[in-house]
């Protein structure tokens, strides 16, 4: 179906009404305004080939009025984007009213499509990989356990929470060094001319590099433990801060140049849950992103 076509049928459904024992009250509830939008989604994808519809960002106008935000994708990639507003007109009857706004729908750009195509191929390589990084999670963190009750002077909490969080990404990273390897070469290979996309593949790059120049610290509670033996003196420090603190900046310096890229993706149309996968968190700590209220895929 084309974009004018997908167009046509969503706005062909204006509006939808219900009535509802549980609408009979002075207020539209927030369930209540769900179920009815998503009935209207429902009813409105029918015969449009639709693979996902996803329902967010409730905005309360009035006590008897919510909308939202309405999405959905085609299996031909076209992205339709438009307003639900749910409204409570009659409270003695609990009738409920439902319109849709008239939507915007586009294409999916090819480069977008390809970037969602590489996470896709990397959350199920480094998903492949979860036994593994869990159990270097769990290794480090029984690692901490003699240093509970470990007492380090305020000068000093700061560095120490550096090791500690090196070492966490260490067992964190390590195990899927190779998958993210890939995925960053993948990267490379998509060709685009968009700014944010472009600028998100080099900033992957850097922070897989970064990364791999990290300090390593086998031992977190050990470096700690012989640290304060030696009262904390710069001149006996695991690891060298200064170095630390630059692949930090650099690290997050570049995850926000991937966050801005991963905004690009959501509205162009890609996933929810590969727009996450795309960033670093998302894709090495598994994160998942659900809807307020979705469907099919």
């Amino acid at each position: 179906m084309t974009s004018k076509a997908s167009a046509l049928a969503l706005a062909a459904l204006a509006a939808l009404a219900f009535a509802t024992a549980a609408s009979a009250a002075p207020s539209l509830s927030l369930n209540t305004a769900e179920q009815v939008a998503k009935r209207l989604a429902q009813k409105e994808i029918r015969g449009r080939h639709i693979v996902a519809f996803h329902i967010t960002k409730p905005h309360r106008r009035s006590s008897r009025e919510i909308d939202f935000s309405y999405n959905d994708r085609s299996r031909s990639n076209i992205y339709c984007t438009a307003r639900m507003i749910v409204t409570l007109r009659d409270p003695s009857a609990g009738r409920v009213f439902a319109r849709v706004t008239p939507p915007t729908c586009r294409p999916i750009p090819t480069d977008a499509l390809a970037l969602e195509a590489v996470t896709v191929r990397a959350v199920r390589a480094t998903h492949a990989r979860r036994g593994r990084v869990n159990a270097a999670l769990a290794s480090f963190r029984r690692s901490l356990a003699p240093c509970a009750r470990l007492s380090v002077p305020r000068a000093d909490r700061a560095r120490v929470r550096a090791i500690v969080s090196v070492g966490g990404l260490e067992a964190l990273e390590r195990p899927v060094n190779s998958e993210v390897a890939a995925f960053v070469q993948s990267l490379g290979g998509v060709s685009t001319g968009n700014a944010a996309f472009a600028a998100a593949e080099k900033a992957w790059a850097d922070y897989y590099a970064a990364g791999t120049s990290l300090p390593r610290v086998a031992n977190a509670c050990g470096a700690i433990k012989t640290w304060a033996r030696h009262h904390y003196a710069s001149s006996a420090a695991p690891v060298d801060f200064k170095l630390l603190d630059r692949l930090t900046a650099r690290r997050n310096a570049d995850a926000r140049t991937i966050a801005r890229a991963a905004a690009r993706l959501a509205a162009d149309g890609v996933f929810p849950q590969d727009v996450v996968a795309f960033t670093p968190a998302g894709l090495l700590l598994q994160l998942k992103v659900k809807p307020l209220v979705s469907g099919i895929g």
